[in-house]
């Protein structure tokens, strides 16, 4: 078991490393909860979003994290990708988030070269909550790729190649969602 989550915890880190060295931003869960947390005093300009970022202490034990490494006690709970410089840059990149299976929270935005089958692996995503496809080249078949059982509760497929079928058979699919399709508002 516990080299099960050494492997795990590798993975992931890899994973971090690659996407936050091509610019993409990566939060921890320990994060988003003081985030949640912090919000009041946020927005009332007391405290900036860096500083959470960047100050909160990672959950388990201080000589776990010294030995395995911050991964091996804490999951990626979001990651914001929107640095994409061609199709197999984004499917390097989508491998690399592949290995961040507890991820709550996905945005990839302006990938122009990002196709629904790219997201096979959001099958093993059960615990996505929003997912952001903003600007890609998703089509109606996205809905293949999207858990059943995820705990989804807003999709973006604005400025995609989902048209007003794909996102009716979206909100069917997934009743307790938000789906955003702005690109339809006009039509």
């Amino acid at each position: 078991m516990l080299s099960i989550r050494i492997i795990a915890a590798n993975a992931q880190k890899a994973a971090v490393s690659a996407l936050q060295a091509e610019g993409n931003e990566i939060w921890y869960k320990y994060q988003l909860d003081k985030l949640v947390e912090a919000e009041p005093l946020i927005r009332n300009g007391e405290l900036n979003i860096t500083d959470v970022y960047e100050d909160t202490e990672p959950n388990g034990l201080p000589i776990l994290r010294s030995v395995f490494g911050i991964d091996f006690t804490n999951d990626v709970a979001q990651i914001i990708m929107f640095n994409c410089k061609g199709r197999q840059d984004i499917v390097d990149l989508l491998n690399h988030i592949a290995a961040c299976p507890e991820n709550r929270f996905l945005t990839v935005a302006g990938c122009e070269y990002l196709r629904s089958g790219d997201l096979k692996f959001l099958r093993d995503f059960r615990k996505l909550e929003r997912l952001s496809l903003l600007e890609t080249s998703v089509g109606n078949d996205i809905i293949n790729y999207i858990p059943n059982n995820a705990a989804l509760t807003y999709l973006d497929v604005s400025q995609t190649q989902v048209d007003r079928d794909g996102v009716q058979r979206l909100q069917v699919a997934f009743p307790n969602a938000e789906i955003v399709a702005s690109h339809l508002r006009d039509k």
